[in-house]
């Protein structure tokens, strides 16, 4: 796709994947749409754009908060006339075990409700004036979690999983729609997300948030389902081709590495 004049939105816009996502699209002449909780930091990447002789908006808004999307979407409509790629970035991690999530229920909701519900019901609002136009790209940020099946992450690997599920049978039935879903599965990023857990992923391999944003713009680019990351792809092979030494190993690192969420206690 190129994107010379392309209406962009990207939320999380404000720090790691999704602004250097909204800084590489906009070096390539999109018309970047800013969607993030933080007014003041959202302003600071819209600068940073059209410093570098790009255009970019920017919309605040709490993706935990369905009326505002419903509002930000309306807003976007009414002021763009729609937009041709959307980017769902913005998410929540939780790094905690099943055991100790039993009386937990909650991390479970708000991780759908953010990770899942809310890209969805911004999807929806969207979606009719792609259809109109017979044009349009969604890139879902998913993760190698949902290969991986990551011990500690059941919160967030099912919201993922969830997503992604939505974008498969979506492309199933718009295939001579002109519009297009793709889940973009990163691998460990530095970014602010993973700040509390930092100490779980000493010695692992992760990626910039540059480098993140070059397979997001993959992911425009690309007509598949899917977009990994080669880690991601081993480690689905060794699952399906030996997957008791996927398990054993998941599980020995589930040993090594202590809890890392807030009054959480060590169990094996």
């Amino acid at each position: 796709m190129k994107l010379t004049g392309k209406r962009v939105l990207v939320t999380g816009a404000s720090s790691g994947i999704g602004r250097e996502t909204a800084l590489l699209v906009g070096r390539l002449g999109a018309h970047v749409l800013l969607l993030a909780r933080r007014a003041e930091e959202l302003a600071t990447v819209r600068d940073e754009i059209e410093r570098a002789g790009g255009r970019a908006d920017y919309y605040p808004c709490d993706l935990n908060d369905f009326e505002q999307i419903d509002d930000v979407a309306d807003k976007i409509i009414a002021e763009h006339g729609g937009v041709d790629v959307l980017v769902n970035n913005a998410g929540r991690s939780i790094r905690r075990s099943v055991e100790l999530s039993l009386d937990r229920f909650h991390d479970y909701d708000r991780s759908m409700r953010l990770n899942y519900f809310a890209p969805l019901r911004l999807t929806l609002k969207l979606l009719p004036g792609m259809l109109e136009r017979r044009e349009g790209k969604i890139v879902n940020v998913t993760s190698q979690a949902v290969q991986v099946n990551s011990p500690r992450f059941s919160a967030y690997t099912a919201s993922k999983s969830a997503l992604e599920a939505f974008g498969r049978c979506t492309n199933r039935e718009f295939g001579d729609k002109g519009v297009t879903v793709v889940s973009v599965r990163m691998p460990l990023v530095r970014t602010p997300m993973i700040t509390p857990s930092k100490g779980a992923y000493r010695g692992l391999p992760s990626w910039s948030a540059t480098r993140a944003a070059k397979m997001v713009l993959k992911g425009i680019n690309t007509g598949a389902d899917y977009v990994n990351g080669p880690g991601g792809t081993i480690l689905s092979l060794v699952d399906v081709v030996l997957p008791g030494l996927q398990r054993f190993g998941l599980r020995r690192y589930y040993d090594r590495y202590p809890e890392t969420a807030p009054e959480a206690k060590q169990t094996s």
